[in-house]
């Protein structure tokens, strides 16, 4: 099996993984299925569309720090150290509490 025969049986997995979930667990009513399915998109290399999802669930409830932090990954998927501090920075004053945030952003 070649590399992307491997990732095709991914991606067939994600789907089958994303219909089970969604029929249980709603993605309009549910904010961890669609953090879910932000995580699939970020892994199947989509992160305009991860992008889009998560800010609109913040849209939805600002207080998402889940939602945040996917923003943060998504920004260093794509290699932005400068937009994931920016992102993280704004997290941080937002969430004091979270001192892992305050530790990732001293390794960035």
């Amino acid at each position: 099996m070649s590399k992307n025969d491997s990732r095709l049986f991914d991606n067939k997995m994600h789907t089958v993984a994303v219909q089970i979930i969604s029929a249980r667990f709603p993605p309009k009513a549910s904010q961890r299925t669609k953090r879910l399915l932000g995580m699939i998109l970020e892994a199947n290399g989509e992160l305009d569309d991860a992008e889009t999802l998560y800010k609109g669930m913040l849209e939805l409830n600002k207080a998402n720090a889940l939602a945040y932090k996917r923003l943060i990954c998504v920004a260093l998927a794509r290699g932005d150290a400068e937009d994931a501090v920016r992102q993280l920075n704004e997290y941080v004053k937002n969430f004091t509490g979270d001192h892992s945030a305050v530790r990732t952003a001293a390794c960035i």
